[in-house]
């Protein structure tokens, strides 16, 4: 498996702490040199996961399902 360098964080904001986790998830990525983009949009936007090489949820099945 090739190390992670590139990660996409979408937050549901409608959930409670939300995105104090997101944005906590994206400042221990960058502390370890991961490129983040964080989006607490619904629906994130279009193509966020093209060139990522994983993709961290928090909010829910219905916020995994519009991506």
């Amino acid at each position: 498996m090739k190390p992670l360098r590139r990660i996409a964080i979408v937050g549901n904001s409608t959930k409670d702490g939300a995105s104090y986790v997101a944005e906590q998830l994206e400042s221990m990525a960058k502390t370890f040199g991961l490129t983040t983009i964080l989006t607490m949009d619904f629906p994130p936007p279009d193509r966020i996961l093209e060139g990522m090489d994983a993709c961290i949820v928090v909010g829910g099945d219905g916020t995994v399902l519009n991506l």
